[in-house]
């Protein structure tokens, strides 16, 4: 069974009014490629989030976002000195650049260390992280095999049809090369025709063409032509018989 490499899938899990939200898709690529956003709260179970898609897919790009809503994820303390560090280079940094140094505190929260999540939520989110994950990453599954269903359905299809059109053409082929065959021992039959009557033989009658008993033989049609009269060895000599053609002076049997 063909499996897609494109799909999307979400998962969500809810405890005591909090909720984590996980939402999974993924894109053609001959290997694998994980992009995971999730907020500063859950970046210590990341690592686990990963393994999990990670033991599922193994081709393709898969993003991953993930929110999470509720109490616990405000549940943080501030890492004063980390936060107040950041406050001070970014000044300076503003005022290097001729910048404002107009700095919005949840710009500096959301830089990674400067907020510290308690044990609890901490442990809590990350059960939640896991189970919307999974939830999320059996739905991506399910989608890139009904998208595969899909493809190898299109597939079979276009492989029909490819053969049936080759029989087609190979039907077409074979006709076509009978009727080219046909047509050069008619033109054969017309060069003996005013051949004998360039040269006033009048006892030499040309039969044919007709269909040769065995009609083809190795991938090739096969056409005779029956002369009777007199001194045909004569006659035949001089003409010029393309390499294809055999000539037979009283066959035993026409059946060859």
């Amino acid at each position: 069974m063909i499996e897609s490499m494109t799909g999307y899938g979400s998962g969500k899990a809810n405890l005591a009014g909090n909720s984590v939200d996980v939402w999974l898709r993924s894109v053609n690529n001959r290997s694998f490629k994980l992009t995971v956003r999730l907020p500063e709260i859950l970046v210590k179970a990341q690592q686990e989030l990963e393994e999990l898609i990670k033991s599922s897919i193994a081709r393709g790009t898969v993003y991953c976002q993930v929110e999470v809503g509720g109490p616990l994820a405000g549940a943080c303390t501030i890492e004063e000195k980390t936060f107040l560090d950041y406050c001070r280079r970014l000044r300076s940094l503003a005022r290097k650049a001729g910048l404002s140094d107009d700095i919005r505190i949840e710009h500096v929260a959301s830089l990674p260390g400067a907020l510290k999540e308690s044990k609890t939520s901490g442990g809590a989110l990350r059960d939640l992280l896991l189970k919307a994950g999974d939830k999320a990453l059996r739905a991506l599954v399910k989608s890139r095999r009904s998208e595969g269903e899909k493809i190898e359905k299109e597939l079979r299809v276009l492989l029909g049809n490819i053969v049936a059109l080759c029989d087609r053409v190979g039907r077409d082929r074979k006709k076509s090369l009978k009727d080219h065959m046909k047509r050069l021992a008619e033109r054969m039959k017309d060069l003996l025709v005013e051949e004998r009557d360039a040269r006033g033989i009048g006892d030499i009658d040309v039969i044919g063409p007709a269909p040769a008993y065995i009609h083809r033989r190795r991938g090739r049609f096969r056409w005779q032509l029956v002369l009777r009269g007199s001194e045909l060895s004569a006659f035949l000599s001089p003409i010029p018989f393309p390499q294809a053609w055999m000539i037979d002076i009283d066959p035993v049997s026409l059946i060859g």
